[in-house]
């Protein structure tokens, strides 16, 4: 159960490094 739960953490703090850095980019060029 643990290295599922560990697998699953890693990948939604992938998508959510990943969003975020869409939206610190979009920010950005918003900004500038």
């Amino acid at each position: 159960v643990l290295p599922l739960f560990i697998r699953c953490f890693l990948s939604s703090s992938r998508c959510f490094l990943s969003s975020s850095k869409y939206f610190l980019s979009s920010s950005r060029c918003f900004l500038s």
